[in-house]
């Protein structure tokens, strides 16, 4: 009855909010008409829109736009047990410089684009004019740009645009604003790199749970954007990377020996052929043994130069990895089951393995990282840990097996045991019980799949799920068996894939049975189509044929493009419209009447002013009916019974 209460009161909140937002909406559309009622009269169109403009911010100033949108809650009865879910990919920090357009240009998208996605064709993005009225009480400043012609003509105006739009204390603030006004019992975030600071805002109400990649993009962008903010430019990366000792050690160098992996082949080919910037990149995603052998031919003046770029006053590195996270809200309808952990690792499911877990690896350490466990770093690909200071379990990918996802050894043995640190990706699980019906267990997943539209990249993230679904019926069969509760699971992910059949990273129309990308073509000086396909495996295909349940909006859940100034060349103007932001859910969770989701109605190219990332947060509700019964499983305990007879 309590949880019941819970619900109803967190329902009322969010539907406060909801509503304050659509009276906000009415106010502006009224404004609207009488700004078309202001042209007629013979008030110039522009002056007009800008008032409006204005006066709609202000308004939106007063009154926050709830980012995560307002879901209904389905009515199915009163015996089920009901979780409130936002998933959210919020954009790591370390990867927003250069990469977005934040604002409308001349080039005009087709028309057949346009008439797949909710935006205008003449304002995609917020206007200038309303960003800088939001982000100003006066809606001027001498250091803004006025207008979109302003940011296209200076280099100036285009990065003090960009740092205002996209500064992480303004970012944060709506993120966090959101988070809270979700009442959200799970939040599932991709893309974390300033974990500590999302925690502390959001310490009252939620634990915050957080396993980082390996080595990630992230880790190297936001390195490279330390070294240029302290004025290590291409210039003086030569001077620090291309010293005579450094340049003959790489040129001699044995790279069939153990410590001389592929990644160092690319860092020596990197110095031999010059390329300065991309020998920090490439130093970024070396294992300390290998950073060792750099810093040996390096001068200690020149070491001491760039190790004082890449970390702030205390020491801290400013390369981060990113990765999944997840809030759960402490009085929610979920707990952690504390003693499904200690299950996991006595069944022999699971092993110790936490406290290094939210430390962005350093470049140089000796046999281990400050907090790492004996015997546990680096993680082994597909075994589970236990982090008892986060209550929770975790899996980093095996990258080695192609789509089976199997790999026989780690791919760096020394000594018997895996010591070189590699690329990788993880996967959160915690077991949680429903404070409505303890005889209930839910598994809460949290992933973020790897991106690419080639059939290679497809295969990855198929062989990722397995390995997501080969952890799960692990840890549910030991937990059905030992445990009084019946158990089930909850993922959600960035998917980087999109469940309708879209190519990911791909604009595309469907109205014919075609798929089309569009990309700008700089000589043409317009958007062009071309035929594209599907990859050949799809994770989603996978995860249907096992019984799950794929939950998304029916509406786009990430609409951007590449900046014509992106470090990935070959995403520059490149427009992306995609749902890639799902929920998972296995049985005895209902495939339909049980669920509900929605996104937010804002037709603007992201981010932008209001919304914080490049995808836009995803609400549901999942219910479970008090007697539903988990036939999948219960079938396979079955064969496994008669497989014993």
């Amino acid at each position: 009855m309590l949880a019941k209460h819970r619900n109803h009161q967190r329902l009322s909140e969010y539907s406060h909010h909801y509503y304050q937002h659509i009276i906000v909406r009415e106010e502006e559309e009224e404004e609207v008409v009488n700004m078309k009622r202001k042209s007629q009269d013979g008030t110039p169109r522009e002056e007009a829109a800008a008032a409006s403009s204005s006066d709609r911010v202000v308004k939106r100033r007063n009154s926050s736009i709830p980012l995560v949108a307002y879901v209904e809650q389905p009515n199915v009865g009163v015996n089920v047990a009901w979780i409130k879910c936002v998933q959210w990919n919020i954009l790591a920090q370390g990867l927003t410089r250069g990469e977005f357009q934040l604002h409308e240009h001349e080039h005009k998208y087709p028309d057949e684009l346009l008439q797949q996605v909710p935006l205008s064709a003449t304002n995609r993005w917020v206007p200038v004019s309303e960003t800088n009225a939001h982000l100003t009480s006066t809606g001027s400043n001498e250091k803004m740009p006025r207008t979109e012609r302003d940011i296209d003509t200076s280099s100036l105006y285009q990065e003090s645009f960009e740092d205002a739009v996209m500064s992480w204390s303004r970012r944060q603030s709506l993120i966090v604003e959101s988070l809270k006004s979700a009442f959200a019992d799970v939040i599932f975030l991709q893309e974390v790199d300033r974990g500590p600071e999302l925690e502390e805002e959001m310490l009252d109400t939620h634990d915050f749970i957080f396993i980082p990649k390996l080595l990630s993009t992230c880790r190297q962008r936001s390195g490279i954007n330390a070294s240029k903010d302290a004025g290590l430019l291409n210039d003086e990366l030569g001077t620090i990377f291309g010293s005579e000792s450094l340049t003959k050690a790489c040129s001699s160098s044995n790279q069939s020996s153990s410590d001389f992996d592929v990644k160092m082949a690319a860092f020596c080919a990197s110095v031999i052929s010059r390329k300065w910037e991309k020998c920090l990149c490439d130093m970024l995603k070396l294992d300390t043994r290998n950073v060792a052998w750099i810093k040996k031919y390096m001068r200690p003046e020149h070491w001491n130069k760039l190790t004082s770029a890449l970390h702030d006053d205390k020491g801290n590195p400013k390369f981060l990895d990113d990765g999944p996270a997840i809030f759960l809200m402490r009085d929610g309808s979920l707990e952690v089951d504390k003693k499904a952990l200690d299950l996991l690792i006595e069944k022999g499911v699971a092993k110790e393995g936490g406290g290094f877990s939210r430390i962005t690896t350093p470049l140089l350490y000796n046999d281990m990282p400050p907090g790492a466990i004996e015997g546990t770093f680096p993680p082994v690909p597909h075994q589970v840990y236990v982090d008892r200071r986060q209550n929770s379990a975790f899996c980093y990918f095996d990258t080695t097996g192609g789509s089976s996802g199997s790999s026989s050894s780690p791919p760096c043995v020394v000594g018997g045991a895996c010591r070189k640190l590699t690329s990788r990706a993880p996967f959160i699980m915690i077991p949680c019980r429903y404070k409505a019906n303890p005889k209930r267990g839910v598994i809460l997943i949290c992933t973020h799949l790897t991106s690419g539209k080639s059939d290679e990249e497809g295969a990855k993230r198929v062989s990722q799920v397995k390995q997501i679904e080969s952890a799960r019926k692990r840890i549910c069969e030991v937990l059905n068996r030992h445990s009084d509760a019946q158990w089930s699971a909850v993922l959600g992910m960035d998917a980087n894939t999109d469940p309708n059949g879209c190519p990911a990273l791909l604009s595309s129309e469907q109205s014919a049975g075609e798929i089309k990308s569009f990309k700008f073509d700089a000589q043409k000086k317009s958007y062009t189509s071309s035929p594209a396909s599907p990859v050949k495996e799809d994770c989603f295909d996978y995860l249907a044929n096992i019984g799950c349940n794929i939950i998304f909006p029916d509406t786009l859940s990430c609409l951007k493009e590449r900046s014509f100034h992106s470090d990935q060349v070959r995403k520059r103007g490149v427009p992306t419209f995609t749902t890639l932001d799902v929920f998972v859910t296995w049985p005895p969770f209902p495939k339909s009447g049980y669920h509900s989701v929605g996104v937010n109605d804002l037709a603007y190219m992201m981010p932008n002013v209001y919304e914080p990332s490049d995808h836009k947060p995803v609400s549901a509700w999942l219910g479970m009916p008090h007697d539903a019964a988990d036939k999948t499983e219960a079938s396979d305990t079955q064969e496994q019974s008669l497989a014993l007879l």
